[in-house]
């Protein structure tokens, strides 16, 4: 499956672009499973990045190194009318609200450790829902 996977997104973002997205993808649902929070939410904002990265290649024929701003590249992408809907509007909107913005607020951006505290259950060590990115990561039992 991930094979197939990296096969579609090459074909859209070029073979760097996908496949730094989907080393991204695997390194958000590693650090999740393991449980620790404040990796997780790191690497949550990393593949946003990663993800702007792809669509700034279909917007523009490459990809840059790095997005500086979050919010102006979602701005940037968002003004581009050639886009189809779903790279212009949907895919930024979700990845910075969804991910993005729960990361920063969670205060694993800047080692907030008191913030990622409130993220566990009673010292269990285990996520809250509040914490969980549903849209990315199915639900354990």
């Amino acid at each position: 499956m991930r094979a197939l996977v990296l096969a579609s997104l090459r074909s859209g973002f070029g073979a760097s672009v996908a496949a730094d997205l989907v080393a991204a993808h695997d390194k958000l649902i590693g650090e999740f499973r393991k449980g620790d929070a404040e990796s997780a939410l790191n690497a949550a904002g990393k593949f946003v990045e990663h993800a702007l990265r792809a669509i700034e290649y279909a917007r523009t024929g490459t990809a840059p190194s790095e997005i500086k701003s979050v919010s102006a590249t979602v701005k940037t992408i968002e003004n581009d009318g050639k886009l189809p809907e779903s790279l212009r509007l949907l895919a930024p909107r979700i990845a910075a609200a969804m991910v993005f913005d729960i990361r920063s607020k969670r205060g694993a951006a800047q080692g907030n450790q008191p913030a990622l505290h409130r993220c566990r259950s009673g010292g269990t060590g285990r996520l809250l829902d509040s914490c969980r990115v549903h849209s990315l990561v199915p639900r354990r039992g």
